[in-house]
């Protein structure tokens, strides 16, 4: 014999749907503490513009913020 059990499991998967996101780590952080971490960042626009940069980068290369990235490092592919 064979018997199926059919019931509505809405609740039961709101609930689980729920606790799922509920238990999964919120791991984002404000970007001054990203910059302040990793003093060699750098963030390129789409055309390759640096628009901002590290400290550790702006030490070592005072005028980089605004510069095309080609034209402060060679791009080899």
């Amino acid at each position: 014999m064979v018997f199926e059990l059919k019931f509505e499991n809405t609740a039961y998967v709101e609930q689980i749907t729920t606790e799922t996101v509920s238990t999964e780590l919120d791991l984002t952080i404000d970007s001054h503490i990203f910059f302040e971490l990793f003093p060699f960042h750098m963030i390129i626009s789409e055309s390759l513009e640096i628009i901002s940069a590290g400290d550790s980068l702006t030490q070592l290369f005072p005028n980089i913020v605004g510069e095309l990235l080609r034209d402060i490092f060679n791009l080899v592919r």
